[in-house]
């Protein structure tokens, strides 16, 4: 309910307005999971973690990157703080499929192939269904030839 207000309330372009909602969004999960955490009712094999709210807010900063560079400004502290809620998303989630393939083309436009094909390569044991392996077989595949281009182009070395 809370993330559709994030989108519905949000003009378009306003990524800061965009990212105070997701903080709001955050701060009300988090604030949750410490209920939870103490509430003796929810044992620990119970799934409290809930990823979305840091995908939600990494994709709001990769267009805020985007934006930035589309205007010749310097992306980096977006993009580092995109990396952050990522790695946050997958921390609660490990398997999260939705949160491993965006990161993955997150990477890839960004110029880190080989890092969204190791995403990717994390993502298919834990597709849900055959369409989203199908996907997931696309877009590695997509990653590594990108990757292998770059590399006899000479843009990236062999290991990075």
């Amino acid at each position: 309910m809370l993330i559709r207000r994030v989108l519905v309330l949000t003009p378009a372009g306003d990524f800061d307005a965009a990212l105070a909602k997701c903080d709001e969004v955050i701060a009300r999960e988090e604030a949750r999971q410490k209920t939870l955490a103490v509430t003796p009712a929810v044992s620990d094999a119970d799934d409290t973690s809930n990823a979305v709210p840091y995908i939600l807010k990494a994709n709001f900063l990769s267009q805020k990157a985007f934006a930035c560079l589309q205007q010749g400004m310097n992306p980096a502290e977006s993009v580092e703080a995109m990396e952050a809620s990522f790695k946050k998303a997958l921390a609660l989630e490990p398997n999260s499929v939705d949160a491993l393939i965006q990161y993955a083309n997150i990477k890839t436009m960004f110029g880190a192939p080989k890092a969204a094909a190791g995403l990717t390569d994390d993502a298919l044991p834990h597709a849900r269904n055959l369409q989203e392996i199908l996907d997931i077989l696309q877009l590695n595949e997509m990653t590594k030839a990108q990757a292998q281009v770059l590399q006899d182009l000479g843009v990236v070395a062999p290991n990075a």
